[in-house]
Formats: structure tokens, C-alpha cells, sequence
């Protein structure tokens, strides 16, 4: 039950979206490369590239985090926080 972002990978069902959005590529990026913020629903067109896989996203003002834990029978042995820099 943890919370996320409404996604759909069918751009027919953008409607479903608030914008902002962000378009995400499905694959093969790290970091943020490729992803692109859409405010007005006129604009997606514009944006879309035919031969890209990607997922459309609503876009929720703020910045990520990331938590990575290594256990070993239940014990957190290792763990690290990183909060994402912008560019």
C-alpha cells in the first residue's frame, strides 16, 4: 500500500491523468535521462515520439528518495538514503 503516482503506459488513456505530466522512458535510463515534464494536454503531442517506449505519469511537485537495505535472515546488515540532485 505505498503510494505513487497515477501511471498508464496507453497515451488513449491520458485523459485519466491530471497535469502536469511527465513522460518517462520504459527502459534504459538512470537518473532522470529522458524524462520530460508535459503542463497542458496540447503540448503532448509535440512530445511523443512514435518509436519510444514510455509511461505517462502524473506529476507530483517535490524530489525522491531512495532506500536500499541488505539483509541476511530478517537483520538489516547494510543500508543506504540518497535524495536525487537536480540539474
Amino acid at each position: 500500500n505505498i503510494p505513487t503516482p497515477k501511471t498508464i503506459s496507453n497515451v488513449e488513456l491520458v485523459g485519466q491523468l491530471k497535469f502536469p505530466i511527465l513522460i518517462k522512458p520504459a527502459e534504459g535510463t538512470a537518473g532522470g535521462l529522458g524524462i520530460r515534464k508535459i503542463n497542458r494536454i496540447e503540448d503532448l503531442d509535440k512530445e511523443i515520439i512514435p518509436t519510444e517506449n514510455f509511461i505517462l505519469q502524473e506529476y507530483i511537485r517535490g524530489y525522491d528518495i531512495d532506500c536500499n537495505v541488505l539483509c541476511k535472515e530478517g537483520n538489516i546488515l547494510a543500508f543506504t538514503i540518497q535524495k536525487g540532485i537536480c540539474k
